[in-house]
């Protein structure tokens, strides 16, 4: 890797365990190198990966347009999403590239379509998705959308020369948030956490109520927020993954 990609990297790395919004960090990290935008996401269990929709099992983000959200993120997508089963099957990187043959679309799911659709109207048409972190615990990967690149083979010629680079930051990237802040992508509240600790603790709902001074009504809505915040089914799924994520402590 170039030197001045190593002072880059070792900046940015720097600047990451500083106070500040990690993602905007790593937005304006990427602009330096012709990243129009990025979407990053995890899933805490690997398993998770393999459900009917695992939308609804990823903690996602992403520095894409309203428009894209608007489009996108309200279906399954990314259920739809080739990338992710290439993947969590072991690939080491999937390029996004306009269908060839372009009648290729017309046979795919009507979501999957209009999800295809979407992007290329936005000019998202050249990219690249990679995996960050796959293991038995889970998985995170990242996508990356360059605006001005205008063919598969000038991603690959500038991805020979800048990838490494990018790929190590997005790991540096998914390490910081994944390890130290989790938080920021469930958004529990001060009090989900209390309920999620009492939870954990073998306390009994009139317990948590009387040590939080809280109703039981108000104790239950807070777990179901945070069950719902967590991506889980069961309360035991909650506490398994917010203690799997550090969110609180056995």
């Amino acid at each position: 890797m170039p030197k001045h990609f190593d002072h880059k990297f070792a900046k940015f790395a720097e600047d990451l365990q500083r106070k500040g919004d990690p993602f905007q960090k790593f937005d304006a990290f990427l602009k330096d190198f012709g990243v129009k935008g990025f979407s990053y996401g995890f899933a805490v269990l690997r398993a998770e990966m393999t459900r009917d929709d695992r939308t609804k099992s990823v903690f996602f983000a992403h520095s894409f347009s309203q428009q894209w959200e608007d489009g996108i993120i309200a279906g399954p997508f990314l259920h739809l999403d080739p990338a992710i089963e290439q993947l969590i099957t072991g690939a080491a990187m999937y390029e996004w590239a306009p269908p060839n043959p372009t009648n290729l679309v017309a046979e795919l799911p009507k979501l999957q379509r209009r999800q295809i659709d979407t992007g290329l109207d936005m000019g998202m048409s050249y990219g690249v998705t990679l995996p960050l972190m796959l293991d038995k615990a889970g998985f995170s990967a990242m996508g990356l959308w360059f605006e001005n690149l205008a063919s598969a083979e000038t991603i690959r010629k500038e991805w020979a020369v800048f990838g490494p680079v990018l790929l190590r930051a997005g790991q540096a990237f998914d390490t910081y948030v994944r390890h130290s802040h989790p938080n920021l992508m469930v958004g529990l509240s001060g009090r989900e956490i209390d309920c999620l600790n009492l939870l954990l603790g073998g306390y009994r709902a009139n317990e948590i109520c009387y040590r939080l001074g809280i109703s039981e009504k108000t104790s239950e809505k807070h777990i179901l927020h945070a069950r719902t915040k967590l991506k889980a089914h069961t309360r035991d799924q909650a506490l398994a993954k917010a203690v799997l994520m550090g969110l609180i402590s056995l």
